[in-house]
């Protein structure tokens, strides 16, 4: 990729980042954050479609550096609670992005993106659980549920909360088989 690109690219990066920890999505706008990066606004266009692509960019990156911390897929079943453990660790060290991204603990676009990441994750190792009404169900259970009571007890002991997700996915997984 052209060196100008990507370093145009790591100007908004930054600039979002910058203006992100500041204010809302909704408070930034392509003016400020243009002349934050240092850009034309029509330079931001070339790369985003809006503000809400780009904070939809910046979600997306933050699943997939989460995802290439999991273990393979068949240690969701033989070891879920390994499987939580490795997720939670993921997770916490990307908890000033979660912050940033989610501030008061509002991760619901996230949970979405993430449900979609681990689902399309595990297909690869077991294609059948997408006509398992019983697997999906499951799954999605295990992802909405153990991302909210994550996110949502932030205040917490990390080692605690994961520990209780542990003891429900090894709980769970049987019925996923």
């Amino acid at each position: 990729m052209d060196l100008r690109i990507v370093k145009t690219r790591n100007a908004i990066l930054s600039a979002w980042e910058t203006l992100r920890a500041k204010k809302p999505v909704e408070k930034i706008s392509v003016k400020e954050l243009s002349e934050l990066a240092q850009i034309n606004k029509a330079t931001f266009y070339l790369h985003f479609h809006d503000i809400y692509d780009l904070s939809d960019y910046w979600e997306r990156r933050m699943i997939e550096q989460v995802l290439v911390t999991l273990p393979p897929p068949e240690v969701f079943l033989a070891d879920p609670a390994a499987a939580v453990i490795t997720l939670a660790q993921a997770f916490l060290q990307k908890s000033s992005l979660l912050e940033m991204l989610y501030p008061h603990n509002t991760g619901d676009g996230l949970a979405e993106k993430l449900e979609e990441g681990i689902l399309h994750y595990l297909s690869d190792s077991r294609p059948d659980w997408a006509d398992n009404e019983q697997a999906m169900i499951t799954l999605r259970f295990c992802i909405y549920g153990g991302f909210y009571a994550f996110v949502r007890n932030g205040g917490r002991d990390p080692r605690q909360v994961t520990q209780a997700l542990c003891k429900i996915a090894i709980r769970l997984v049987p019925l996923l088989q």
